[in-house]
């Protein structure tokens, strides 16, 4: 038997940068700063969040009004709904820009493809900045437009936890009694989770400064 292990070979990649990775950028700092110290001083609170499959259906209807061409899935109105309302409960100015940061989960967007069934995960980090006005002023589908947008620059060249299996591993022991996140290192890290239960409803894990999750769980159920 002989193995092709040419996909494991390096690339020639071109000397010229090619592309703006956006993702390794500074965030951006509130108005009237120079550094984020003041804002990493403050104090933060986790939440783990729960929406029903009844919830983040009526999301994604939401963020599908109006649109023409491939619907929006859930994860990008999910995700574009956490990202607004982020910002609101923030109380940010109108042109205070933003970034979300999103996971890509890069198996098929790679050339070749990895086969069917090999044990590997492979994401990739890829961000999205915009001025804080622009999404929540705007309907919700234009804020999962920007993720699609993200996600989308994700390719061969280039180079979400709702659609990876991250249940049910059994080590000899049998199931999990708990999967989640081990950390939510820093202010506004966050994760979109299936529920454990598999009813098609979602675990939003959130850490968030302490003064402003009272008005983000506000506005996350906000008429859903």
């Amino acid at each position: 038997m002989i193995d092709d292990r040419t996909v494991l070979l390096a690339r020639n990649y071109p000397a010229v940068q090619r592309f703006d990775h956006e993702e390794f950028s500074t965030p951006p700092f509130l108005f009237g700063r120079t550094d984020e110290k003041e804002q990493r001083k403050m104090e933060t609170t986790v939440a783990m969040l729960k929406l029903s499959k009844g919830q983040v259906e009526k999301l994604k209807k939401k963020a599908n009004e109006g649109h023409i061409g491939q619907p929006y899935s859930r994860y990008e109105a999910l995700a574009g709904h956490i990202w607004r309302c982020a910002c609101k409960a923030r109380g940010h100015e109108n042109h205070q820009m933003t970034k979300i940061h999103v996971a890509v989960d890069c198996r098929n967007r790679l050339q070749p493809h990895y086969r069917r069934g090999t044990s590997v995960m492979l994401c990739c980090r890829q961000r999205r900045r915009a001025a804080s006005a622009s999404y929540w002023e705007s309907p919700l589908g234009h804020a999962s437009g920007l993720i699609r947008e993200a996600v989308e620059r994700v390719t061969d060249e280039y180079i979400s936890w709702m659609g990876l299996p991250i249940y049910g591993a059994d080590f000899g022991w049998g199931r999990e009694f708990h999967m989640g996140p081990g950390a939510l290192g820093f202010d506004g890290k966050s994760f979109i989770l299936p529920d454990p239960d598999v009813d098609g409803s979602f675990v939003v894990p959130l850490r968030l400064q302490v003064d402003f999750m009272d008005a983000f769980k506000k506005f996350l159920y906000q008429d859903i």
